[in-house]
């Protein structure tokens, strides 16, 4: 597999197969889930664990599949430098990171005449709504406070962060700021995994959709969750 890749999912419906293995073989298999994750190669000996190895590993596979895919379609949009379709609805939901054309620095002439017509130019710079957020966003108090509310994950923050931008919304505008953590920090205490809220919210960004929708097929159950949360 891509071990650019930092995470992978386990899906509950191998709950009752993995649990017919004893806790020797369950210990093997999980090593070999890692081993396979991080790009290294298998060898399975126990014909037993590599059947249900076998099934997780498809399904990594696909997984992988569809990862390529999204980075295939950010690759494509990053050398299109990020032009807005024409569509009206597409384009108010396009991403302002990654689909936004970079703006320049404008340069406003100011001529002033003093005794004798001295031209004195002043450079204004334009600071973009990218570049403004990203200071507010990366200030450590509120780095350090969004981050406890929403599993110490940096990769979710990630995804907060480009779903602001996105969406468009001014860092000073706290309450859509608020409201948008509280949507993130809701799909981690729901049990949405890690994979599922950042494979979801990039989705949407590509797809230019207005919603984040976390597949519930890829939710954790309530018991799980509360053994994983630290883990997470």
């Amino acid at each position: 597999m891509d071990n650019e890749k930092k995470s992978f999912i386990l899906y509950t419906d191998n709950s009752k197969i993995i649990s017919k293995l004893s806790d020797e073989q369950a210990g093997i298999l999980f090593k070999l889930i890692f081993k396979y994750a991080d790009g290294q190669e298998v060898d399975v000996n126990d014909p037993i664990i590599d059947i249900v190895f076998t099934t997780i590993q498809m399904q990594m596979d696909r997984d992988m599949e569809k990862w390529d895919k999204i980075k295939e379609k950010r690759s494509q949009a990053g050398k299109k430098g990020g032009r807005p379709k024409k569509d009206v609805k597409e384009t108010l939901t396009k991403k302002a990171n990654a689909f936004s054309e970079k703006q320049t620095k404008a340069k406003k002439a100011v001529n002033v005449n003093v005794n004798g017509n001295v031209n004195v130019n002043e450079n204004v710079n334009v600071i973009s709504l990218e570049e403004k957020n990203k200071k507010f966003f990366d200030s450590l108090d509120f780095k350090k406070k969004t981050l406890k509310k929403i599993r110490n994950s940096t990769e979710i923050y990630e995804s907060f962060v480009d779903w602001i931008n996105y969406k468009k919304i001014d860092c000073g505008d706290i309450s859509k700021v608020k409201a948008t953590l509280n949507m993130f920090s809701a799909f981690c205490t729901e049990g949405f995994t890690n994979s599922n809220i950042i494979q979801s919210t990039s989705n949407a960004i590509i797809e230019g959709y207005p919603k984040i929708m976390c597949s519930q097929t890829d939710k954790i159950e309530k018991k799980q969750t509360e053994r994983l949360r630290d883990f997470l």
